[in-house]
Formats: structure tokens, sequence, C-alpha cells
């Protein structure tokens, strides 16, 4: 069993992937593990680094989406903790070592993220995700997703106890979040411990305002607002909120004005307003 496994889906072999994985393996101790998850691809000449020891890789046969590719991955590893990056992210020195001291010292978080940088592929940084560090950010949850999924660590145990990653294609993270939030805090670590590119072909741009997994965020979002017993008349006046901006985000991009402002003013006080 392992300390901690880090999981990095990719369907894609590109550089980014390689500066990823580095990233990671310059800071695991021998007590841990990478999972790497090639979904529908396979290696056209194999990296010297998957023959470190630490190194395990799993496949896919075709690809079905992240969901799919993360409860795969999360199921063929052995960690106490888990850890996320995606394939075309940096882990930045010191993240996993920080997460698992914050994560030993305080046994009620069961999720921990980190304040991530945004740069491009050309390596410019370009600025900070807006979301404040938090012992417990749950009610920041209830409007929007404050976690950056490839800075996040969670205990395995409240993993299997919401039953995982669902298997969708867009929002399995924040689904996740909502769901350990029933469990325990989620925090988000003072410390710019994770880098996030930016580039044309994130997915994270490409998504559908009417589908399954909006349906399933909500219902999250309820569960999560009964369990802090946050009235549900003003549940349903952020999730009303959430859905505009949502909405609004996948028709007209970064272009959503007052709604997106009045959220992340909400956000930053790591309560709703």
């Amino acid at each position: 069993m392992a300390r901690v496994s880090v999981i990095i889906p990719t369907n894609r072999l590109n550089p980014w992937l390689y500066d990823a994985v580095m990233s990671v393996l310059q800071q695991l101790s021998q007590d841990d593990e990478l999972v790497l998850v090639l979904d529908g691809i396979d290696f056209d000449d194999v990296p010297e680094w998957t023959k470190d020891p630490r190194v395990r890789i799993t496949r896919t046969i075709t690809s079905r989406g992240v969901g799919v590719a993360l409860r795969h991955g999360v199921s063929t590893s052995t960690g106490e903790f888990v850890a996320r990056l995606d394939s075309d992210d940096l882990a930045l020195p010191g993240r996993f070592e920080a997460q698992v001291d914050y994560l030993r010292r305080n046994p009620d978080t069961v999720a921990l993220a980190t304040e991530t940088i945004k740069f491009t592929d050309h390596g410019g940084r370009v600025g900070q995700f807006p979301f404040k560090p938090g012992e417990d950010v749950r009610h920041s949850l209830l409007l929007q997703n404050v976690i950056v999924q490839s800075s996040v660590m969670f205990r395995r145990e409240n993993y299997e106890q919401v039953g995982g990653y669902p298997e969708f294609r867009q929002m399995e993270d924040y689904v996740l979040w909502l769901r350990l939030g029933t469990t325990g805090k989620v925090a988000i670590l003072n410390g710019e411990y994770t880098s996030y590119r930016l580039h044309d072909s994130q997915l994270s741009k490409k998504t559908d305002p009417v589908d399954e997994y909006v349906d399933a965020a909500l219902e999250a979002r309820n569960a999560l607002a009964a369990h802090l017993e946050v009235s549900g008349l003003k549940q349903k006046f952020y999730n009303a909120l959430w859905r505009t901006a949502h909405y609004l985000h996948s028709r007209h991009g970064e272009r959503w004005g007052r709604i997106k402002t009045l959220m992340e003013s909400a956000v930053r006080s790591n309560k709703p307003q």
C-alpha cells in the first residue's frame, strides 16, 4: 500500500504529458506511486521514466471520458491519499508533502486543494485562480466549483464512501467534491503548489449546459446545502444563479458579465452572500 497515489489520465501523447510526469516524480518519495491512465491510447516509443518503480501504467481499451478514466485509475491505485494532476499541468515543488502534512494534522478534512497559478503553453504566468485559501470552503462550493482538480488530494476512505468519481465526461470533479463535502471539510491550502496550463483544446471550455452531469451537480449541491443547514430557498437562488452562469459561459465564453462578477465576489468570502 502506497502513501500517496498521484493519478494522471491522458488521451494524448505530447511533451506536456512528460513535463507533468517529471514534475511529480521529482518530489515523490519511495512510498508513493504515480498511476498513469492511458485512456484509449498507447505509447509509440516507451519513455525511459516508465521504468521508475514508482510509476504504474494502466490502460482503458477505448476512451469513454475522464470520469471513467479516473475511476479506473483510482481503482488500480493503493495510496492512503489520492492526488490528481492533469496531463497538461504541473505539480510545483513541495506540493505533496505539504498536502499530506495538512491532512495528517486535520483529520476532519477530506479533500485539500492548493492555490493554483495560470500559465500559457509557452510558459508565461498570466495570473492565479481567484479562489482564496480556507480551512473549509464547502459554502463556496454551493455557489460554484472552487477546487482546481489538478491541485487536489483526498482521502481514499472518504472517496470510496461516496462512490468515487461519477462516470461523466464533464463535472465529474465538481460532483465528487460536493459529495465529499457531506463527509467532512474541503479546504484550499495557502501556497501556490500547482500550475494550470491555458490552451485552446481544454475540455472545460466545451461543456454542454444540458446533460446528466448538470442534474447530478444540482442534486449534489442540494444534498450538501442540507448537510450544512443552508435554507432550501436560499440554495434555489444559488442554483438558479449557477445554472444561468453556466449556460452563458457555454454560449459566450468569458463574457458572462454581471453574473460571473457576483458569483466570484461571493466565492472570495468563502461563504454564500
